[in-house]
């Protein structure tokens, strides 16, 4: 899969520590769009905390 990300870090010390910070954004994003859900049960959320969050892998 490609993908484009663009992001304006300032004055980079470590570049992969960016590239890496980056990424990661990019794969919580995308498992959102793809698998993200909020679902309600009695009127309250399902989902209760990030252990709950399915990521893609």
């Amino acid at each position: 899969m490609r993908r484009l990300a663009a992001t304006d870090p300032g004055l980079v010390v470590n570049p992969d520590a960016v590239r890496a910070q980056v990424e990661g954004c990019v794969g919580f994003a995308l498992s959102s769009v793809i698998k993200g859900e909020i679902t309600l049960r009695e009127g309250l959320v399902d989902q209760q905390c990030f252990a709950d969050f399915r990521l893609l892998t």
